[in-house]
């Protein structure tokens, strides 16, 4: 039952491609609690918070299939060597204009920045499994059907992660190990590039 499983990750590069991708998109599940933990900290408002969110998952929505459209065309690492760093800049901005309560609209804008250059690691560790695996459609869906578990293992441990660290440690913690994952997969997932 589990041998075809193992067989996948027998692909040259396979384990270290997929695990890279793991942690790198574990920001994917930790962003909008993590932000609903600083907004509502600063402001006392849960209406506010949702606002930031909200329109943090329509701009991620918006954007994803452009920058799977540019990974494709101009190469993975890439558009990963120039979205993070974005991302990263974008998101410390956020959360020293918050600190420092500048006005709301900063806010925003540094949310839209940093929500648009959020480049998911989903859709590339997929076209990296049909690249590695020469379009074997069963051998796919086999690697299709990991990479859906783990998807649901970021949806699961991502969340608990950043409320451990938001009341633990402070409210902006839990965007501080997004941030951590995001970096350390990122750059992990870059330098493979034998896949």
């Amino acid at each position: 039952m589990i041998a075809p499983y193992l067989d996948i990750y027998r692909t040259k590069g396979a384990f270290r491609f997929s695990l890279a991708a793991f942690i790198a998109r574990m920001p994917i599940s930790m962003m909008s609690i993590a932000i609903v933990f600083v907004v509502v900290a600063k402001t006392d408002s849960y209406a506010l918070a949702g606002t930031f969110t909200a329109i943090g998952a329509l701009m991620a929505a918006f954007v994803a299939p452009l920058w799977s459209r540019a990974a494709d065309r101009y190469g993975q690492g890439r558009i990963l060597a120039i979205a993070v760093p974005i991302h990263l800049s974008a998101l410390l901005g956020f959360l020293t204009v918050i600190r420092f309560d500048a006005p709301k609209w900063s806010w925003f804008l540094l949310l839209i920045i940093f929500e648009g250059v959020f480049v998911g690691t989903g859709q590339m560790v997929r076209r990296r499994w049909s690249f590695v695996l020469n379009g074997d459609s069963k051998l796919m869906n086999t690697a299709y059907s990991v990479e859906s578990l783990l998807d649901e293992i970021v949806f699961m441990v991502g969340p608990i992660i950043t409320t451990l660290c938001a009341t633990n440690i402070g409210p902006s913690a839990g965007i501080f190990a997004a941030a951590i994952f995001l970096t350390v997969g990122s750059i992990l997932f870059m330098a493979q590039t034998e896949t």
